[in-house]
């Protein structure tokens, strides 16, 4: 029979995956032609290295890093690991006969490791790739390169965008438990702004029918209904200060609820080439088809914008030339925007007190038709939960002051707070959220979860790319984030009542059904130092604030401290973890309080 040339196939001894020996990994040729292969995720040429009777795939645990010692950033978020990190073979290998290549490239990676078993708690992607293809100085997608420019940071060979700075990747995708669920070819991007320059990148993957596959066929993401994706975010937290890895995720969990274009997501653990890089975030890629797959609108019906462009021109005039205390006014925005979404991403943006926002990660999309109404995409909460005092409503309601053409979504609210029954919506609405949803019982409840699925994971990851110092740091940021949502509703109740001269609007973070034994209690607590004061006293108190620590000994005294009735935000700085006691002394009281300070 006449074999056809170039349609060999190879077997192979042992499927990719997890082994707790090593093994020797046996390649057959059907047409048995030589085999050629590489280990450093090359393509194999007729110079590669030539099979004998088999490849030996031993324990990595004392080779030197080689990718991982790659500088990949200028600012100085880069710093070259202390230790060798872990490693697994990758394999690319093709039979060849008289020079020519005779069988489609085969890549494969192979997990050796006496406890791979217990090694993650996360599934794992391997990417497979050329290593010219991420550090080539001309060409590589994942260092500064050719393209930097001295003294500024905005530059370098990761800042380059479009199909010209497409990679071919080779994609294994492992269960925890190291069953492989699938492996393709596809194409792979940096993504993000400013992330780009970090040291550890957020890549995007494509599967396109030039790779092989126009999907990647499974279903990768949680809550989601959808078995077939056309791309992959991985996404990489390197835009919080302090870290923790995981405040956006955490925020579009909580936000989950509120009837969003969210993000899910799940945590992966990379390897690059054999080596590991890190947690990532495998996230929805929010553009066209996401929108097509999250609704009932193909790609083609839908308008979608980034940062407010001048799509949103007819809007912008329409809010600058009308007073929108008249309900003609208002009624005619809401053919223009979904009322509901927007109050419901405005309630979600503020109470992460989103930093980053609105002047910056805006987009917006509706459907093409006539009557379609403009919706809000939600992401990118990196630099939210940063002071939980900080009071978002004046931020957002003074943005359109200060700029010549204001972001659409900022002057929207400027503008729509004129109107008494979106003000009664927004407020109504940001009460149901409080008690329900962004209650402390909640947001804490989903917290510890999200803690405890990182949390032992952080030691590898910090130990590579060396953003946080250590695993005790990771925890008392992450710690930070409990304090704010544990304070957070209580100062958002201030400032809605402050901002829209409310005496009540449905919220309250003090449960009416507590029984009072005290006039004073501390809420939240446990606390950083940053709590509330509530006096139920009829009247304002003046008189000293004194902390002792746990061995009586006084740490810190204030005197001519007033307590108002209600709550009173108070701020006691530069004390170590611990138990103290707290008295207010006046001339009309004298009460002592329990106080913990994590």
């Amino acid at each position: 029979m006449t074999q056809v040339f170039g349609q060999d196939r190879l077997q192979f001894s042992h499927k990719a995956g997890f082994y707790t020996k090593p093994i020797a990994l046996e390649i057959r040729s059907d047409l048995g032609f030589e085999i050629r292969y590489t280990r450093d995720g090359s393509i194999p040429t007729n110079e590669s290295a030539l099979l004998a009777d088999f490849v030996e795939l031993s324990y990595r645990y004392n080779e030197p890093n080689q990718f991982a010692s790659i500088k990949t950033a200028i600012n100085g978020s880069w710093e070259k690991p202390s230790k060798k990190i872990d490693k697994a073979h990758v394999l690319k290998c093709a039979s060849f006969r008289n020079g020519q290549i005779t069988s489609e490239v085969y890549a494969k990676t192979y997990f050796v490791d006496s406890l791979i078993f217990e090694r993650y708690t996360m599934p794992v992607m391997s990417l497979i790739t050329d290593g010219e293809n991420f550090f080539s100085r001309d060409s590589g997608i994942y260092v500064p390169g050719a393209h930097y420019q001295k003294n500024d940071w905005n530059t370098g060979n990761y800042y380059q965008r479009g199909s010209g700075w497409e990679r071919p990747v080779y994609v294994e995708y492992f269960s925890s438990n190291g069953e492989l669920n699938f492996s393709q070819n596809a194409g792979v991007r940096i993504h993000g702004s400013v992330s780009r320059r970090n040291a550890q990148k957020s890549l995007r993957i494509y599967a396109r029918n030039e790779y092989g596959e126009k999907y990647f066929n499974y279903p990768l993401l949680p809550h989601r209904e959808a078995d077939e994706y056309k791309r992959i975010m991985l996404r990489a937290s390197t835009g919080e200060g302090p870290p923790t890895l995981i405040k956006d995720l955490l925020a579009h969990e909580l936000s989950r609820p509120l009837n969003l274009e969210i993000q899910t997501g799940r945590p992966v653990i990379v390897f690059l080439n054999g080596e590991y890089w890190g947690i990532h975030d495998m996230r929805d890629r929010q553009d066209d088809r996401y929108i097509e797959y999250v609704t009932d609108y193909k790609k083609e019906e839908v308008l979608l914008i980034s940062n407010e462009s001048s799509n949103s021109q007819e809007m912008f005039n329409f809010l600058v030339q009308n007073d929108f205390s008249e309900n003609e006014n208002y009624n005619a925005i809401q053919e223009l925007i979904d009322i509901e979404n927007y109050i419901n991403y405005m309630i979600a943006e503020t109470f992460f007190g989103n930093r980053d926002w609105p002047g910056n990660n805006v987009d917006m999309w509706r459907p093409r038709h006539e009557s379609g109404k403009w919706r809000w995409l939600f992401f990118d909460i990196d630099r939210g939960y940063d002071g939980s005092h900080q009071n978002i409503f004046d931020v957002v309601n003074d943005i359109p002051e200060k700029y010549d053409y204001p972001p659409i979504t900022a002057m929207l609210f400027h503008k729509l707070i004129q109107n008494e029954d979106f003000v009664l919506m927004f407020v109504s609405r940001y009460a149901e959220n409080l008690n329900t949803h962004f209650a402390n019982e909640t947001t804490t409840k989903k917290l510890d979860s999200i803690e405890n699925l990182y949390h032992p994971e952080i030691a590898s990851h910090v130990a590579r790319w060396n953003d946080i110092p250590d695993l005790a740091r990771w925890e008392k940021n992450v710690g930070s984030i409990r304090n704010f949502l544990n304070l957070r509703p209580c100062i958002l109740e201030l400032q809605l009542r402050d901002f829209f001269n409310l005496e009540d609007f449905g919220f309250s973070c003090i449960a009416t059904d507590i029984p009072q034994t005290q006039s004073l209690k501390v809420i939240p607590n446990p606390n950083s130092g940053l709590f509330f004061i509530n006096s139920t006293l009829n009247d304002s108190a003046t008189g000293s604030l004194i902390v002792v620590n746990n061995q009586g000994i006084e740490v810190k005294r204030s005197n001519g401290v007033e307590l108002k009735p209600g709550k009173n935000l108070m701020n006691i700085n530069n004390l170590s973890a611990g138990v103290y006691i707290l008295t207010f002394q006046s001339d009309e009281l004298n009460q002592q309080l329990r106080i913990v300070i994590e």
